[in-house]
């Protein structure tokens, strides 16, 4: 056997070890901050703010009231339909008995006046809003002030309660490399503060994958790393992964958790050679590409 036949083997046998041998793995992916149960507060009606007594980290009951607004022209409308149900009444009273076929259209008047007032009613009470939840009142950014017009669906806060979590989604290739491990800790650090890592556990992990990305924060168009279409769907299967925070690790940050801040999560997973770590990659670029021309 020659110099270069000898040389070319010994290459092929270290290639072949080095793709063989097992390495420690772990997945990293982008997530966002939440708490564990939270309502989003919205405006039922629109309507002008009159009383907003709630401040940042207030606890509060489901009970308490923690917006008022008013509407005028519900107002006139009430006064409209409360008086036409008096004159309908008054009108189906001295009517009975005398003709029916007016009598019968009265009454349908009537009815149809009082199920507009259930209506009205209705709308008017959602003019003071309250959470479904006790918990801790966040407001929004910019808190509105008095005499404000607040729109329908306006979002006026967030209640809520429980530890705090972090939702990230994985992709297939992650999820499975990750599935056997997943009782082991995790490590995330929040984006502007990479000086301290927090710890977690993973408490809830998606059987089933989905394209539909419900957090906006994980796409391109909100600084993430997943491309989805205007439909907020993904070309791929994401697995969502819901992470529990150690309490201990967020009482010692320096800077404030919010909701909707970005982290950095790693996770472990089982080790894997060199060589199938190509081969899967291989695949499910293979994948994409199938997938890109359909």
């Amino acid at each position: 056997m020659g110099l270069f036949a000898w040389l070319f083997q010994v290459q092929i046998a270290i290639v072949v070890g080095t793709l063989a041998i097992p390495i420690p793995g772990h997945v990293q992916s982008l997530g966002i901050v939440h708490r564990k149960e939270e309502q989003s507060l919205r405006a039922s009606v629109s309507g002008f703010l009159i009383s907003a007594p709630a401040k940042n980290d207030t606890m509060i009951d489901a009970t308490d009231v923690l917006y008022k607004l008013e509407n005028p022209e519900l107002e006139v409308q009430r006064s409209e339909l409360q008086s036409l149900i008096q004159q309908l009444t008054i009108q189906l009273k001295s009517k009975l008995g005398i003709d029916s076929r007016i009598s019968e259209q009265t009454f349908l008047q009537l009815e149809n006046a009082q199920k507009q007032q259930t209506h009205l009613e209705s709308q008017i009470a959602h003019l003071k809003l309250s959470a479904d939840i006790s918990g801790e009142f966040i407001p929004p950014p910019e808190s509105p002030r008095k005499g404000k017009f607040v729109r329908q669906g306006e979002q006026l806060g967030t209640v809520c309660r429980g530890p705090w979590i972090v939702h990230a989604m994985l992709t297939a290739d992650q999820w499975s490399s990750i599935e056997s491990m997943k009782d082991r800790r995790v490590g995330i650090t929040l984006v502007g503060n990479t000086k301290q890592q927090l710890q977690g556990k993973i408490i809830s992990g998606a059987i089933g994958g989905t394209k539909k990305i419900e957090e906006a924060a994980l796409t391109h168009s909100g600084g993430g790393t997943i491309a989805v279409s205007q439909a907020m769907e993904a070309t791929e299967n994401f697995f969502d992964v819901v992470i529990e925070l150690d309490d201990e690790s967020v009482r010692k940050l320096e800077r404030p958790i919010q909701i909707g801040m970005s982290s950095i999560v790693q996770l472990q997973s089982e080790p894997e050679t060199l060589g199938m770590i190509f081969i899967r990659r291989g695949a499910r670029l293979v994948n994409q590409i199938r997938q890109a021309g359909n």
